[in-house]
């Protein structure tokens, strides 16, 4: 059982349903949840937040300092020396090293430091837009590196370690803000010119059997509507649309398994979405 305020006219309503109501949840706030990663040669922290509050969340691996990560470097040193190498005491190898400096200089390290940060991100994490905080040197092989799908194109610059989580938030809300405007342009413009590969449908049962399988990236509902009706999982289609007892919210269902799959929920008004949706 489900009671909610509706999302655009107050106007409360009940859904009796066997999974909750979660719908009207999406794009709720302007802004929705998003994180903050702060990186730097040093250390990195993670924020996540919603509008202009955001708190840093502090796991066992966050926040990592690089030399910290690097203690127990095993790259190969003799790779990076010239001339001879020979065993000290303990058996630790001495090299004369050239080019790049310490532990923590060379491209490499840098590598292994941003790949032990990108899987603790991405434990933690649950599908809302990641902006980085960094130059845009790091900021780049962090793209490279990480495997997390919704890393936003902006990046706030300058000398992210002297910004106060306020003006990080800030200056996230401004990314976030423009880029879920032309995400939402260009879901917006894919369905109104057609989609000559196939990518982009509108039939609500593609739709629902491309979510219940996982294959949905984005899908776009209707904040201010519900559509009613069955599903059939067993037959992979929709049985019917109708409200009569025993049906559910077609829209929900659709949000629901793209955001569980990993996927993105965009939430417009109904005259904005193309299509039944």
């Amino acid at each position: 059982l489900t009671t909610a305020a509706g999302p655009t006219d107050g106007v409360p309503f009940v859904v009796v349903a066997p999974r909750f109501q979660v719908a009207h949840l999406f794009g709720a706030h302007p802004l929705g949840r998003y994180a903050v990663l702060v990186l730097t040669r040093g250390t990195s922290h993670l924020y996540r937040g919603r509008g202009e509050r955001i708190t840093e969340t502090k796991t066992e691996g966050l926040p990592a300092e690089m030399a910290t990560v690097l203690r127990y470097d095993d790259r190969e040193p003799q790779l990076q020396s010239h001339g001879s190498a020979r065993r000290g005491g303990g058996g630790q190898m001495v090299g004369s090293f050239h080019g790049q400096g310490g532990k923590g200089d060379h491209p490499e390290d840098v590598a292994r430091y941003l790949r032990f940060v990108a899987a603790e991100v991405e434990e933690v994490l649950g599908g809302e837009p990641l902006v980085l905080a960094a130059t845009t040197e790091m900021a780049a092989a962090y793209r490279r590196i990480a495997g997390y799908r919704h890393i936003v194109d902006d990046t706030i610059p300058g000398n992210v370690e002297r910004k106060s989580p306020t003006e990080l938030a800030q200056s996230a809300c401004r990314i976030v803000a423009s880029t879920s405007a032309a995400r939402r342009h260009h879901v917006i413009e894919e369905f109104r010119n057609g989609n000559s590969a196939g990518s982009v449908v509108n039939d609500p049962g593609e739709v629902l059997t491309a979510a219940y399988d996982g294959r949905v990236e984005q899908v776009a509902i209707a904040r201010d509507r519900q559509m009613w009706g069955r599903y059939d999982l067993a037959l992979r289609r929709v049985a019917s649309i109708d409200d009569d007892e025993g049906a559910v919210d077609l829209l929900n269902e659709a949000a629901a398994e793209t955001w569980l799959h990993g996927g993105e929920v965009l939430t417009m008004d109904a005259s904005e979405v193309p299509g039944p949706w």
